[in-house]
């Protein structure tokens, strides 16, 4: 009989393993798109891709019913060598950058003030996990449940949140398949903090703002009360969807002024596509953001482009139409076939004309107070043991270093 914490050992070891392919995947693909960018910009892309990589591939398998360590390894595997044939140059991220830019003045404060709170999250994941109520009620639950059974389906037949776009908790799974602990579930919140201060240092750098400002910026909207307390304990999809919607904002006002083009397109529809896999709410902001891309593609440098402005408006609606299917149709499809809302269980109407049956009205108090279902099969397969939140704390140590190499 293998004791628990060798195989909590072993399932670390086949994360950092899979994590690794994944980067490299990332990076080759990466390193193939056109353009000249920044250390920082190339952080970013990579992390994009590789959340991308990782949301298509674990969907994949788990619609297939094929949704297992050996297989993702296997998948992950083959990607890496197929990408490795290209042979692309490898490029550094430059994080020599990094102290320079700490260097700053008025910017290492900032950062000091915001390692408080954050080393606070660090210490509750290890000493509280993150338990919340909607965390047990369906983002662990829906993880816990396909892990369970190696397929993608409805774990709450019943229940209004069974419909709800889960792009986010196809990381959880992804993070949760290897080791069945909770604190290797929740180290997806730990990479959105600084994902997210970087995403406004990008955003700021292009309205020609002070690094140091833009950082400022990004800690305050972290440290919200209301963002900050009421998701310290759960799966923080919205910072996750918050990351993906200021990225694409980034790269599509950089089409817009003429120094972007079809890379950026590209990366902002994707960035968009996961984005609405991960909340309904993203509907919203997705289509404002892709009519943005299409006004900033008609306004764009013809040489990075096309020259015809009626074919860049094509391009930009077709690049966020195939992202969007390929990173949330899957979600939007399912509810079509089996209740024939694509946002079930939210009902359509225009004035007092029903147009889409739903469970619920877009108005009135929120489903998710009220569905109480059993926690149980989640904590009976998730550990809450301390020695996995010590090895765990090593494996987040690791996997910068490997996003970096």
């Amino acid at each position: 009989m293998i004791p628990e914490t060798a195989r909590f050992v072993v399932g670390l070891l086949a994360l950092v393993l899979d994590a690794s392919l994944v980067a490299a995947c990332a990076r080759a693909i990466a390193s193939r798109l056109p353009g000249e960018t920044s250390g920082l910009d190339r952080g970013l892309t990579r992390l994009l891709l590789g959340l991308g990589l990782l949301t298509a591939s674990v969907q994949l398998l788990g619609v297939i019913g094929w949704l297992h360590p050996p297989g993702l390894l296997g998948l992950h595997a083959a990607l890496a060598l197929v990408l490795q044939a290209w042979k692309a140059p490898r490029v550094p991220l430059g994080i020599g950058a990094w102290r320079t830019w700490v260097a700053e003045p008025g910017t290492l404060p900032i950062v000091l003030a915001f390692l408080v709170p954050y080393g606070f999250v660090l210490a509750s994941m290890w000493f509280r996990p993150a338990m919340a109520a909607d965390h047990l009620g369906y983002h662990l639950q829906a993880a816990v449940r396909w892990i369970q059974d190696g397929h993608v389906r409805e774990y709450l037949p019943l229940a209004s949140a069974a419909y709800f776009p889960m792009n986010g908790e196809i990381l959880s799974t992804w993070l949760l398949i290897w080791t069945h602990d909770d604190t290797a579930g929740s180290l997806l919140n730990l990479l959105l903090y600084p994902a997210v201060l970087a995403a406004f240092v990008r955003l700021g750098r292009l309205v020609r703002i002070p690094d140091a400002l833009a950082f400022a910026a990004g800690v305050l909207f972290l440290l919200t009360p209301g963002l900050f307390w009421t998701q310290a304990g759960t799966n923080k999809v919205d910072l996750y969807a918050t990351f993906l919607l200021l990225l694409a904002t980034s790269w599509i006002l950089e089409i817009e002024r003429g120094t972007g083009g079809r890379r950026e397109l590209v990366l902002a529809g994707i960035a968009v596509g996961l984005s609405v896999g991960v909340k309904y709410t993203s509907l919203l902001h997705g289509g404002a953001l892709a009519l943005a891309a299409c006004w900033a593609a008609s306004r764009g440098d013809p040489r990075r482009l096309g020259e015809r402005r009626l074919l860049r408006v094509l391009l930009a609606l077709s690049v966020f139409a195939s992202a969007t299917a390929a990173f949330a149709g899957y979600w939007y499809g399912r509810n079509l076939i089996r209740t024939g809302n694509p946002v079930y269980p939210f009902a359509v109407s225009i004035g007092d004309r029903p147009m889409l049956p739903g469970a619920l009205k877009t108005s009135g108090r929120s489903p998710l107070l009220t569905i109480g279902e059993d926690p149980e099969p989640a904590r009976q397969l998730v550990r809450e043991g301390a020695s996995g939140r010590i090895l765990s704390l090593g494996l987040l140590l690791i996997v910068p270093g490997i996003l970096v190499a």
